[in-house]
Formats: C-alpha cells, structure tokens, sequence
C-alpha cells in the first residue's frame, strides 16, 4: 500500500491506481496483479516493477516467466540492506 500513498500524494488519483491485497509472495503478486490489471480491461506492453533492491532480480525473473508478452522494467532504491531495515524501523515508529 505504500506505493499507493505515495502515487496520490503527488498527485495521481485514485481511480487510476489498481491494488492487489492479496499475495502473500513475489510469484502471488505477479500473477495476481497480472489478472487485476486484464480484468480492469488493460492489456499493457510492458510492466515496470518497483521493488526493495534485494527483491529486485527475483521479481524481474519471476515476472519475465509468468507473463512473457509483456516487456519487464525493473527498479528500486539503491539502498543496502542494512539501509533499508533502518528506513523500514523509522517508519514503524
């Protein structure tokens, strides 16, 4: 849900934003926001994901397989992990 926030907190409005709750892993979570977006009638040529940097690989491979008519971008915060952990503390507060 962060994504969310943050997408209509510069300005993207809601109707534009397609969420997916419930996957429970990075296999889940492609194929599950793969049947959200066909459903609401999209057929995209390519797909960026935005990911934590350690998940970065695996969810360009596992998108790539899942759903190969689609061009896969992949991105995400060049950030360490013990980097991370520390953001991810700060924000629990």
């Amino acid at each position: 849900m962060h994504f969310s926030e943050h997408a209509r907190a510069i300005g993207v409005p809601a109707h534009a934003i397609l969420l997916e709750p419930k996957a429970a892993n990075t296999g889940q979570n492609i194929a599950y926001a793969r049947d959200v977006i066909t459903a609401a009638g999209v057929r995209p040529r390519s797909v960026l994901l935005v990911t934590m940097p350690y998940v970065e690989r695996r969810a360009c491979v596992t998108c790539r397989k899942q759903w190969p008519e689609v061009e896969v971008v992949c991105a995400s915060d060049p950030l360490s992990f013990d980097a991370y952990l520390k953001a991810m503390g700060e924000r629990r507060q």
